[in-house]
């Protein structure tokens, strides 16, 4: 298993989605600030006990991060369609547009 595949898996398990996108708004504002340092996202779990201990050490990891954290919430809500960001990258043959 790839590290993507772990991580989305235990987003999925261990997390509501609500605190994942607590932690993805956390990732986000660290991409957004240019930060390049590593940054540790912590967040609440239930009944007051805290979990931590996510640390991404720059851009790439933080945008890993973040598709990781896109992909468990759609799991958690049951979204099965492929984004198209996935499928391929786009080459013109005289003005006509195909999927490789």
């Amino acid at each position: 298993m790839d590290v993507s595949s772990a991580l989305i898996k235990s987003l999925v398990k261990f997390y509501p989605a609500a605190q994942i996108e607590a932690m993805w708004k956390q990732a986000a504002d660290a991409l957004a600030s240019r930060s390049l340092s590593a940054i540790t996202i912590t967040a609440t779990g239930f009944d007051g006990q805290t979990s931590s201990g996510i640390a991404l050490s720059g851009p790439d990891e933080i945008a890993s991060f973040i598709g990781a954290c896109e992909a468990a919430i759609n799991q958690i809500n049951g979204v099965t369609t492929t984004d198209s960001s996935s499928l391929g990258t786009s080459v013109t043959f005289g003005r006509r547009y195909l999927q490789v």
